[in-house]
């Protein structure tokens, strides 16, 4: 949590460590408190020039009002002046993960229009998976093992709608990453990039064997 000052370059700590050690954050979702305004997201594999927010479909976008164009390091990250991240005595809300090995990824695949779709090394046995279309409009997809309890998942969530849950949009979570298996512009159109955050279903060194 931190509080706006309403000055362009503002650095915000995120205190994030592994074993003890500084570490950068691979995707931050930032979130005004106290007053309507979008989710802002800087993920590691979009440029620090651009946006993205959790509660449009929309694509990436150029700012420098946001993340002040300016890459988030081992201690802080930095912010613009816009109101809906950096407004002067306001009160803001900051997500902010790291990779972290067996447990959590974030990263970027480029699909490939096909039912035995890109294939995506993540470490760990998949739990919940979340991708969104950096480049175009697209909604923000989640899957979990939990509404799904096998493959092929494919009861969806949407980050940026209200919409129910819908049993389209197929993925395989697999041991050490996941697959997808629909050839659709959501998540696996050929030549797109796009970004995901997955977490583990448990610490990988803890994994029954499969």
């Amino acid at each position: 949590k931190y509080v706006g000052n309403g000055t362009a370059g503002h650095t915000i700590p995120h205190n994030l460590t592994v074993g003890g050690v500084a570490t950068t954050p691979t995707i931050i979702i930032v979130k005004r408190l106290d007053a309507d305004g979008g989710w802002r997201v800087q993920h590691k594999d979009s440029p620090v020039t651009h946006y993205l927010a959790l509660d449009t479909n929309a694509a990436k976008v150029d700012s420098d009002i946001i993340f002040n164009d300016t890459a988030f390091n081992s201690t802080v990250f930095t912010i613009g002046t816009a109101g809906s991240i950096n407004t002067d005595d306001k009160d803001y809300i900051a997500y902010c993960f790291t990779d972290i090995e067996g447990y959590s990824k974030a990263g970027m695949y480029i699909g490939n229009s096909n039912t035995e779709g890109t294939y995506v090394h993540t470490g760990f046995k998949v739990s919940w998976l979340m991708v969104k279309d950096r480049d175009n409009t697209g909604s923000w997809y989640i899957w979990d093992d939990k509404r799904s309890a096998h493959n092929e998942m494919n009861d969806r969530l949407v980050a940026d709608l209200p919409a129910y849950e819908v049993a389209d949009r197929e993925v395989d979570f697999l041991y050490n990453g996941f697959k997808l298996r629909e050839n659709n512009n959501a998540h696996n159109t050929s030549g797109r990039e796009y970004i995901y955050l997955a977490f583990a279903s448990q610490p990988f060194k803890y994994s029954n064997a499969k």
